[in-house]
């Protein structure tokens, strides 16, 4: 079994919260980082913006592309989950974040401890479906 297909695996247990709650984890992700790093706390919006439309495109032509209403085409989508769309999920959110502490500075102003204690609350619930032992 390649690691490709293990992870492919745990990730289609999820359900439609815990991706959810994964896209909270991704952009509080977000927010560490660009307070982490002075050089990307410099860029332009727009430059999220375009970070976010390029990754969030192929994941909705991807969730569109299925049949019935938007509930049966989310269930699909995370029928066939994979690494390779949670990489595309974590660049949109992050942009997401850039967009967000650009216009809020004030999210970006916290101690790195308050980002990770956030982290690991929300993170609680999609972990307990991914763990195996």
């Amino acid at each position: 079994m390649s690691f490709d297909t293990f992870l492919s695996k745990k990730l289609q247990k999820f359900s439609i919260v815990d991706i959810g709650f994964i896209k909270i984890v991704y952009t509080i992700v977000g927010l560490l980082l660009i307070s982490l790093f002075q050089g990307l706390q410099m860029l332009h919006w727009g430059y999220f913006l375009t970070l976010t439309l390029i990754a969030v495109f192929p994941l909705y032509v991807n969730m569109f592309s299925y049949q019935g209403g938007y509930f049966t085409k989310a269930r699909k989508y995370i029928q066939h989950n994979n690494p390779q769309k949670q990489v595309l999920l974590f660049l949109s959110m992050f942009g997401a974040a850039g967009i967000l502490a650009c216009f809020f500075p004030v999210l970006i102003s916290y101690c790195w401890k308050w980002y990770v204690i956030a982290i690991a609350v929300f993170a609680i619930k999609p972990l307990t479906k991914s763990w195996y032992w």
